[in-house]
């Protein structure tokens, strides 16, 4: 069996750096734009054997958060204990994503596993602890009774994200493991206790039957968090594990009890641990009673399908993964564990009746994939992770458990069809890395966890299953083609051009301009002409160019196409440079092994950057003597050598790297 945890280089240059000049925005993907690992407060790194990064992840807007449930360090790095966990805030600034804020709980045991469970949405996220001991008072201690934790954003300082509250079960137990599973939705959060045995009145004891808790902002007090409701499945079992997975949203919410097996929704149909999820809604009996309106199950069940295993809903659309099912979606096929999904649509077969729309699988299977191990859906879109899968998304290069994902889209192939429109992998891929353990989706962003990864952002310093999380981006159609884009030097102005041969609801263009390629700046704001199909001139001029007195005396220029709607799209980046002096060469170019450059240049170069097309520093040199600049462990593709002199000065070259 492939396990599901082990213990580029990615080429795409600076958005879109050096393509071809014609650029026709009207094709659709989602494209990684970053690697993301783990950090202390103050920078340094928080990387160590089996920490398990991105275990969990969560988003919403321009932030994320992500779990690493066996770290030992707190926020600054110090004070190891041993598995106490931590999550990680990060914030997306103007297309780089940061990380902002390690959060850890205030205190800390060794096992208590912070971070197994995280839900971020607005102002507000929320972690699980489901093997911590004390109440919400750090008293009372029972064993693995678990609890979670609400941070606030701004809370203690702009931008920080501080503690409110610590929050437990009302009624506590030993081995309860409150926090296995956590969401967050506006004024509201759940909390699953898959082990816990009591129904919500809290008698009728069944072992590990599961329940959920659900907890209000303002209740009980200003930013207080309190609890207003248990809630359990309505038939119960030994074992059932309701409460496994949760999600809220809006006035809805699901329970995934994927090991509950005697039952179909008419309580009948033994199958062992086939699995069923449990949907409840605000009000249904009652001011802010949250009552079960529904439970679901797969319109074909088999032993062990795990159904319930993890569990998102968004508006009408619920998506539930089974991931150790077997069949296809037409229910043939047969390839043990490869795995499955089911979305299901409120009131389809009557009024505020949850009804199954589509079973999914992956386009290519294969045994043991465990395609539904991570689900999320957010609008028309789901992604469903398969952390053993083995191929990249072209289906080749087998990498075992390398890990993968699913981007489905509603009306895809056909009225309320969910087609698969991507399959995504990591840019660089390894086996054991398990990209697709975890997963979410907000808008035009996605995240995907690969906690059994081993390297850093620049793809080196291995550190065994330290983990990594990926950032993907969605760029909308934009029926613009771009034909030219090019700076020239005029005196002392940078000349712009672009020329356009199709537009269609185009507003405007904006030119920015950066000296790094991370940071940019718009300079200005052209009009475009709406719509047309003739050959259309655009100039503008950037009067003040840096010079090499300058840090950064390169110039990097792009265009930001908006369209009529507000979606954009990038062009690529030209470069150009006002510096008069003899430029500094790297050889050989195209490369292979080693880059070169003379020893003259050598002795006025501070370092010398490889930068990827996401604007990540793949390898950084600071000597330049005969040992050269190694890049034979990048991925064929362009990238920009970043040369920052001694003076302060930058230099950009472009390197093509070959095999």
């Amino acid at each position: 069996m492939k396990p599901l945890l082990k213990s580029l280089p990615k080429m795409v240059l600076f958005s879109a750096i050096f393509l071809t000049s014609t650029m026709h925005t009207s094709a659709q993907s989602w494209n990684q734009i970053i690697k993301v690992i783990a950090q202390n407060n103050g920078g340094s790194s928080a990387r160590s054997d089996n920490d398990f990064y991105a275990r969990s992840v969560s988003i919403s807007g321009n932030y994320a958060i992500v779990g690493a449930h066996f770290e030992d360090h707190d926020a600054n790095g110090s004070n190891s204990v041993e598995n106490t966990g931590a999550a990680y805030i990060l914030y997306n600034d103007a297309g780089n994503w940061v990380q902002v804020k390690k959060i850890t709980a205030p205190v800390r045991e060794p096992f208590d596993e912070f971070g197994l469970s995280v839900s971020i949405n607005g102002d507000y996220a929320i972690v699980g602890a489901y093997a911590e001991n004390e109440d919400a008072l750090e008293t009372n201690t029972l064993d693995n009774s678990g609890s979670a934790y609400i941070f606030k954003k701004d809370q203690g300082g702009t931008d920080n994200w501080g503690l409110v509250k610590k929050i437990t079960a009302s009624t506590r137990a030993i081995e309860d493991r409150f926090g296995y599973s956590v969401s967050i939705s506006g004024n509201y959060a759940i909390v699953g206790a898959h082990a816990d045995d009591e129904d919500a009145n809290e008698t009728n004891t069944i072992d590990d039957s599961g329940s959920a808790y659900i907890f209000r902002k303002d209740q009980g007090g200003a930013d207080n968090w309190g609890q207003i409701q248990k809630i359990t499945a309505s038939t119960r079992g030994i074992q059932d594990r309701f409460g496994h997975a949760v999600s809220i949203g809006g006035d809805y919410a699901i329970v995934g009890d994927p090991f509950e097996e005697e039952i179909d929704v008419p309580e009948a149909n033994t199958i062992f641990t086939s699995g069923s999820a449990f949907i409840f809604k605000k009000d249904q009996g009652g001011a802010d009673n949250w009552g079960q309106v529904q439970k679901i199950t797969a319109s074909v069940r088999a032993p062990g399908d795990n159904f319930g295993n993890k569990v998102a809903i968004s508006g009408d659309y619920a998506i539930v993964g089974a991931p150790y099912e077997n069949e296809d979606a037409l229910e043939a096929n047969s390839l043990y564990s490869s795995g499955s999904a089911y979305i299901f649509k409120k009131d389809q077969g009557g009024a505020d009746n949850w009804g199954q729309v589509k079973k999914i699988t992956a386009s290519s299977r294969a045994a043991e994939d465990f395609f539904g191990l991570g689900v999320s859906i957010n609008g028309e879109y789901v992604i469903v992770g398969a952390p053993s899968e083995d191929q990249d998304a072209n289906e080749i290069n087998t990498l075992t458990a390398s890990g993968s994902a699913y981007i489905f889209k509603k009306d895809q192939g056909g009225a309320d069809n969910w087609g698969q429109v991507q399959k995504i992998t990591a840019s660089v891929r390894a086996t054991f890395d398990s990209f697709g353990t975890s997963v979410a989706i907000d808008g035009n962003h996605v995240i995907v966890g690969a906690p059994g990864e081993d390297h850093d952002a620049s793809e080196a310093n291995t550190v065994t299953s330290s983990g990594s999380a990926y950032i993907f981006h969605y760029t909308p159609p934009l029926p613009v083609t771009l034909i030219t884009f090019n700076a020239v030097k005029n005196e002392n102005q940078a000349m712009l051009s672009w020329a356009t041969t199709m537009e269609s609801n185009a507003d405007y263009f904006d030119i920015q301009k950066s000296v790094n390629g991370h940071f940019w700046k718009t300079l200005g704001h052209v009009q475009a002409a709406v719509e047309s199909d003739q050959l259309r001139s655009y100039s503008f001029i950037d009067n003040n160019p840096l010079d090499e007195d300058s840090p950064g005396h390169e110039n990097l220029y792009r265009l930001k196409m908006v369209d009529l709607d507000g979606s954009f799209a990038y062009s690529r980046i030209i470069s150009l440079s006002f510096d008069n002096h003899r430029q500094t060469i790297l050889y050989p170019n195209p490369v292979s092994d080693k880059l070169y450059c003379n020893l003259t240049d050598a002795a006025n170069i501070a370092s010398i950057s490889i930068i990827n097309s996401t604007g990540q520093i793949m390898s950084q040199s600071f000597e330049y003597g005969k040992a050269g600049i190694p890049v034979n462990h990048l991925t064929p593709g362009i990238y920009l050598a970043q040369i920052r002199k001694k003076t302060g000065a930058v230099q950009f070259k472009k390197i093509i790297v070959v095999r």
